[in-house]
């Protein structure tokens, strides 16, 4: 077994993102996968996010957190230009403990397959321990549609 075996695929964010106003429109996929199994362990569910502009500045476009193995919502159509692509993955202490970002550049060619990669980073807490139960904070909607 080599020392970096290949990763399995999470098409956590598998989302159709169509570059033009043709009515044939180029579509890509946009996936997010785990550096490695124990990240993927870890990981309760994502938050799949698309800025307008770049990874370093930009306003939210689309957003939305999914467990893990469920399609989440396809976001808007995306006019040509530039964006960034991010995942965040959740324990279920509530800590955002792995990421990944990818700038890209609409239009791409049809069928392209856009993916994030999270890897560990810089852990943050979403609220108080106190608040956290499950991995969701007091009140925050589920990602499976439930409430915590």
């Amino acid at each position: 077994m080599s020392a970096h075996p290949r990763r399995p695929v999470i098409l956590l964010a598998l989302a159709t993102i169509a570059a033009s106003a043709c009515t044939e429109l180029p579509r890509a996929a946009w996936q997010l996968r785990f550096e490695n199994d124990t990240l993927q362990a870890r990981a309760l569910f994502v938050r799949s996010t698309v800025f307008g502009g770049t990874c370093d500045s930009g306003a939210i476009v689309y957003q939305a957190d999914t467990v893990l193995d469920v399609p989440s919502p396809p976001p808007p159509l995306l006019d040509p230009g530039s964006y960034c692509l991010e995942g965040r993955a959740r324990d279920s202490s509530c800590n955002w403990f792995a990421e990944g970002r990818l700038d890209i550049a609409l239009p791409v060619d049809d069928g392209t397959i856009l993916t994030v990669v999270l890897r560990s980073g810089a852990e943050s807490a979403e609220c108080d321990a106190s608040a956290c139960m499950a991995g969701l904070c007091a009140g925050e909607p589920s990602p499976d549609g439930g409430s915590g």
